[in-house]
């Protein structure tokens, strides 16, 4: 029998600050735990963290915008760049749904504020379309713009329910502005 069950060992090592491993003894255990509590709320401030990004490959959301020209999709990029592909992809109301290609592509052009592109018009600078998107309230497009692999603007844009605009380009946050690339 032992004298002091708080200074017993339970059979675990503790690993000192000094890098040597002991014992563990029973009082030891309350500081394990206490640290596993400060553990468990960093863990769970990550897991937070990456809930609310969705860890959605489409998160990004660079500076583009849409219209309806003509019963055509215009498309616009706020940026400075050179761009060599820029896709775009459209999903149902429901997040569930997968994302599927409706427009591609392929070019060789340097780009600032307010350039414009046509979706959705086969044989427009290359362009292979897959189909002509549905543009129904509250389905998403996801328009990107890229430089070999890298993405140099990207926008997700919620169709609102009373359709894409005709006289003013749609943003990414769901607002209308007249010009393409507001200030």
């Amino acid at each position: 029998m032992r004298d002091n069950p708080a200074d017993s060992s339970d059979g675990r090592l503790l690993l000192r600050e000094d890098g040597w491993l002991e014992p563990c003894r029973v009082r030891d255990i309350g500081i394990v735990v206490g640290d596993m509590r400060n553990f468990a709320h960093v863990y769970l401030l990550i897991v937070l963290c990456l809930a609310l990004t969705g860890c959605d490959p489409h998160m990004f959301q660079g500076r583009a915008a849409l219209r309806d020209s003509e019963g055509s999709l215009e498309v616009a990029i706020c940026v400075d760049g050179d761009v060599s592909r820029i896709s775009g992809l459209e999903r149902g109301r429901s997040t569930s749904q997968q994302w599927t290609e409706f427009w591609s592509l392929d070019t060789q052009q340097g780009v600032s504020p307010g350039t414009t592109f046509v979706a959705g018009a086969s044989g427009v600078n290359g362009a292979e379309v897959f189909y002509a998107p549905t543009l129904a309230p509250g389905s998403e497009l996801d328009i990107a713009f890229f430089d070999g692999d890298e993405t140099i603007a990207s926008a997700v844009f919620r169709i609102p329910s009373d359709g894409v605009p005709a006289d003013d380009w749609l943003q990414s946050d769901g607002t209308t502005s007249s010009s393409a690339c507001p200030e």
